[in-house]
C-alpha cells in the first residue's frame, strides 16, 4: 500500500479519531475499494499503536466497509451492486415504518434545519460536476435523512440507519451522475419536507419510496445491473 501523508493523530480520543480517519479515507476515494490495508504502516502514517488501528478496522468490517479475506488479507470493500440496492430497500423499510412517528415529532426547529440543508444541497447542485462538489454533496444528504430519523429518539434505528447511509455514500462517490440527477434528488427531499409540513404519514411514505425508487433508478442505470 502506498504511503499516506497527514494521518498523524495529535490529541487523546485515539480510537476514535483512527476510526474516523479510516472512515474518511474511504469515503473520499483516497482509499479506494479493493486496497489492500497494510495495519502496520497504518499505524506508522497515524502515530499510533497497532491496537487502535486494528479496533478501528473491527468496527469498520462491522459495517461492511471493510472485509477480511482468508489467507490474503484484509481489504476495503468492493460495491456490490446487488447488496447496495438491498441495502436501499433496507432504509426504505426504516423509513415508512417510522414515518407516523416522525410526522408526530416534527418541529419548527427541526424544518429549518432541514430546508436549510436541501437548499444548500441545490446550491452545490447547480454548480459545475466535480469531485470537490460531490464530496460536499454527500454529506449533507445524509444529514438531511439522519436528522429525520433521529426525531425516533431510538439509538439502535439511527445506528443502523446511518450504517446503510455510509455504504450508500460511498456507492455515490463512484457513481457520478450529471449535474440535474443531483437537483433530482433535492427536488426529491423537497416532497419529503412538504409531507413533513403537512404531518401527513401517508404522504411521508410515498416521498420516501418514490426517493428510494428514484434513487434505485438511478445506480442501476449507471451500474448497468438490472433494477
Amino acid at each position: 500500500m502506498q504511503n499516506i501523508s497527514g494521518l498523524r493523530i495529535e490529541s487523546n480520543s485515539i480510537r476514535d479519531q483512527v476510526y474516523e480517519r479510516l472512515l474518511e479515507l474511504i469515503l473520499n476515494g483516497t482509499l479506494a475499494p479493493g486496497v489492500r490495508l497494510d495495519l502496520t504502516q497504518l499505524s506508522q502514517d497515524m502515530g499510533v499503536s497497532k491496537t487502535p488501528v486494528k479496533e478501528a478496522i473491527q468496527r469498520l468490517i462491522e459495517i461492511g466497509m471493510i472485509e477480511v479475506k482468508p489467507r490474503s488479507g484484509t481489504f476495503v470493500s468492493t460495491i456490490d451492486p446487488e447488496r447496495t440496492v438491498q441495502n436501499f430497500w433496507f432504509r426504505l423499510a426504516l423509513e415508512i415504518g417510522c414515518a407516523q412517528e416522525i410526522v408526530e415529532r416534527i418541529d419548527e426547529k427541526t424544518m429549518t434545519e432541514l430546508h436549510a440543508i436541501n437548499d444548500e444541497m441545490r446550491r452545490l447542485g447547480e454548480q459545475a460536476d466535480n469531485d470537490e462538489m460531490i464530496r460536499r454533496f454527500l454529506p449533507l444528504d445524509a444529514q438531511f435523512h439522519n436528522r429525520i430519523i433521529d426525531l425516533m429518539k431510538n439509538d439502535v434505528i439511527s445506528d443502523r440507519y446511518r450504517q446503510t447511509g455510509v455504504l450508500l455514500q460511498v456507492m455515490r462517490l463512484k457513481s457520478h451522475h450529471t449535474r440535474h440527477r443531483y437537483l433530482e434528488v433535492v427536488a426529491e427531499h423537497e416532497a419529503i419536507l412538504q409531507a413533513l409540513e403537512k404531518v401527513d404519514a401517508d404522504k411521508l411514505r410515498c416521498a420516501c419510496r418514490c426517493h428510494v425508487e428514484a434513487a434505485i433508478q438511478r445506480f442501476t442505470a449507471h451500474d448497468g445491473i438490472a433494477g
